[in-house]
């Protein structure tokens, strides 16, 4: 039944990398990952490829919750000069998880309903006061969960960074493949 079922085809943000829906982007504190998101989050808001691959054009909203407006201006600049693509939103304020968040982002999807994409940057500052230092897989995935489910009803997609981890490790440097190349899950 399922194969002879007709299914719409997922959207996707940038062609065959990222679709609507809950992504992660993991990986140890000062690797870069908040230049790579902004870098995509011009590209996305411009309309122009990421590596290649085509966009969809649209808002993209920035939460960028471990920054200052000094860090945010510079890295800006750096990348686009003062020709700052006007559907990029970017602030470095929000409420958390069950505290908020939801309201915030719901009133910003009725005034940018264009919008594509939100990066969360990071888990960490979002995360319901009750949550924090847990660190249990089951509430892990609940507040995940309830980032899905409005990420999945708004049909956009939501990039959360996360740091794996703080401490030193004694293989830095040593590349991991969780799945096999060109396989991306």
């Amino acid at each position: 039944e399922l194969t002879c079922t007709p299914l719409k085809a997922t959207p996707f943000i940038i062609a065959d990398f990222m679709s609507t829906g809950l992504h992660i982007l993991g990986g140890p504190p000062k690797i870069g990952k908040s230049w790579l998101i902004l870098w995509m989050a011009i590209q996305i808001a411009k309309g122009e490829p990421v590596w290649n691959m085509e966009t969809a054009q649209g808002t993209v909203l920035y939460l960028a919750l471990e920054d200052n407006l000094q860090r945010l201006q510079s890295r800006l600049i750096d990348i686009v000069g003062e020709d700052i693509p006007s559907h990029l939103y970017i602030t470095t304020e929000s409420k958390t998880l069950g505290d908020g968040l939801e309201s915030q982002i719901d009133s910003f999807m009725k005034e940018h309903p264009d919008t594509k994409l939100i990066i969360i940057d990071t888990f960490q500052k979002i995360r319901a006061p009750s949550f924090v230092n847990k660190g249990m897989y089951s509430q892990d995935y609940q507040e995940v969960g309830k980032l899905k489910s409005m990420a999945d009803s708004y049909g956009i997609a939501i990039l959360l960074v996360h740091h794996l981890r703080k401490q030193h490790d004694s293989d830095a440097g040593t590349p991991r493949c969780y799945w096999p190349l060109g396989q991306a899950s």
